[in-house]
């Protein structure tokens, strides 16, 4: 499996204008094969939501919505062909960090997001991606929107069991990557009309993708805790549920000295970096936090952690 996911060390990327679309060049962070940048953005307002949005440069989408204060979620990007995304964020309390990239061998985005919500809601329905996605594809990539609001949503693989529908809250707009089965097709529920779906890209290598996610939550509160993610791991792909919208929780590379601790949306989904041990780590206020290993993205072929060193 090669390795598609790659990290990259917080490099503080928050444009200084507001409330306009701004280029940000990553040409100094990014390789020239790079499909996708992995954002990870913060309100660090402790009294104001402000609002942002993120899109390729070039691109036409203009969702631009809320991000609740001292919270904070992860969003996957695509570049255009010199490297560069546009964001808009209505006051730099808005922090937008760089935490990694795709690579075009394994990951493709888009350059405007596709509306491929379902038109049921209140119950699981398919969403067939066959139209968009190449024979093989392992996952899709999402940016989820609720314009406001109590309106739960879900994604999962088809032939899932899993039935997290918990509501984002209020006015939110997210990343989330699921599994699709070998008919590129996952599922999706929507609480309401408002919630939308928009395919943002797909993913042909790299990835391991759960059917059931793997729930690993902590019991531990208010302290880092390890969480071990098995061999050779770079990324994991973590669904975050709390049944109350103001517990706060943190995901992040073991080793990271950063500790952005900020309020779930009471649903989410974090891209977090693993170390050369496969290890992240979690913090939760409260044991209500929730944390589902809905997929991974493999580490570099060359490490062996079982050995303990450096082969070839």
């Amino acid at each position: 499996m090669a390795q598609t996911f790659f990290r990259i060390d917080n490099e503080d990327i928050t444009p200084a204008t507001t409330s306009e679309w701004t280029d940000i060049d990553l040409s100094s962070y990014l390789p020239s094969n790079a499909s996708m940048a992995i954002i990870h953005i913060y309100n660090s307002a402790s009294s104001a939501a402000y609002m942002y949005g993120l899109r390729c440069k070039g691109s036409t989408d203009n969702r631009y919505d809320y991000l609740q204060r001292i919270r904070h979620t992860w969003a996957m990007i695509t570049v255009d062909e010199n490297r560069n995304i546009q964001a808009k964020i209505e006051n730099t309390a808005l922090k937008l960090y760089l935490v990694g990239y795709t690579t075009s061998d394994g990951v493709t985005g888009f350059v405007n997001g596709i509306d491929v919500s379902p038109a049921t809601t209140g119950s699981w329905r398919d969403i067939d991606l066959s139209s968009y996605l190449p024979a093989g594809a392992k996952a899709a990539i999402f940016e989820i929107n609720r314009p406001g609001g109590e309106n739960p949503f879900g994604l999962r693989k088809k032939g899932s069991t899993d039935n997290r529908t918990n509501s984002a809250y209020y006015k939110n707009q997210f990343t989330f990557i699921v599994g699709v089965d070998d008919n590129r097709v996952c599922q999706g529920f929507r609480g309401s009309t408002p919630v939308t779906f928009h395919l943002l890209g797909y993913v042909t290598d790299g990835v391991t993708m759960n059917t059931d996610a793997t729930d690993i939550s902590l019991s531990t509160t208010d302290s880092y805790q390890d969480i071990d993610l098995g061999d050779s791991v770079g990324f994991a792909f973590v669904e975050v549920t709390t049944a109350t919208t103001y517990l706060e929780f943190a995901l992040r590379r073991k080793g990271d000295s950063q500790d952005i601790y900020g309020r779930c949306f009471t649903h989410q989904m974090a891209v977090v970096p693993a170390d050369a041990d496969s290890v992240i780590q979690g913090k939760i206020y409260s044991t209500e936090v929730k944390f589902y290993l809905v997929g991974t993205a493999s580490a570099p072929a060359y490490y062996e952690r079982t050995v303990g060193f450096i082969i070839g």
